[in-house]
């Protein structure tokens, strides 16, 4: 990289010569390479023509103060500036860059990107639990007992996909879902709508810690909200009672 070369004789560089032209080296500077950036430049002549000069960017968060100038001005005789915008780069000097506010500009963009995510599963979940909440006053409705049973599974599915929002919204974490909780409350609401006033279902869960993305999440959701609907209707049916066992658990590789 090269750039427009200004007078080295001032103390500031706030003029440049477009006629000449010199490289500029980038080196990331962190704390382990204090011995390094003292060597390197203890042995580099302040001088040189044509020169380069040298850009030391530094990764702080935004509540640290670097006293890296003072460090560098104590291992050359190369003039040492803290970068500024709008500055023009001489040779034969070296420019502290602190990329504080890059940093800080991140955190500002990742945490608002982290509230519109959360806002996002929160006004999801709400609009799959009012169809849940319009389905089951249609299946009051219908005279047909066939008819009924098809909105009563249809709420099961809708249900289940609004509890995963509901699982992203409350842990504030998605990229990944912890698919134990979310299996846990799915068979719970699941059993609390399904079980018959006459036999009693004890759901026992034996659920091992495991993290999905919310792409496998959805189906694997919605396969086990088929499988406990399927065990209420055909393993519990006319008001007997039993245990429902849930097992979730990692194949081996």
């Amino acid at each position: 990289m090269t750039i427009a070369r200004a007078n080295v004789d001032g103390d500031t560089p706030d003029s440049a010569d477009p006629h000449a032209a010199f490289p500029i080296v980038g080196i990331g500077a962190s704390a382990g390479g204090l011995a390094a950036f003292e060597a390197f430049f203890a042995g580099m002549p302040a001088d040189a023509d044509p020169g380069m000069a040298f850009v030391l960017v530094q990764h702080l968060a935004p509540d640290h103060k670097s006293i890296l100038s003072d460090l560098i001005r104590r291992y050359t005789r190369m003039q040492v500036f803290e970068v500024e915008d709008g500055m023009v780069v001489q040779p034969n000097c070296a420019y502290i860059s602190q990329r504080k506010q890059d940093q800080l500009e991140l955190q500002t963009a990742l945490a608002e990107q982290k509230a519109l995510l959360k806002e996002v599963h929160h006004r999801v979940k709400n609009n799959l639990q009012l169809v849940t909440s319009l389905l089951r006053l249609e299946a009051r409705r219908v005279p047909q007992a066939e008819l009924r049973t098809v909105l009563t599974d249809m709420q099961g599915r809708v249900r289940a996909m609004a509890l995963l929002h509901e699982s992203l919204y409350r842990s504030g974490v998605f990229a990944t879902v912890e698919l134990a909780g979310y299996v846990k409350d799915l068979a719970t609401q699941a059993a609390r709508v399904l079980s018959g006033r006459e036999g009693v279902v004890r759901l026992q869960l034996s659920l091992a810690t495991l993290k999905v993305t919310m792409d496998q999440a959805m189906p694997l959701g919605l396969l086990a909200n088929e499988l406990i609907s399927n065990a209420f209707k055909h393993g519990f049916a006319g008001g007997r009672s039993g245990d429902l066992n849930i097992t979730l658990a990692a194949l081996p590789a």
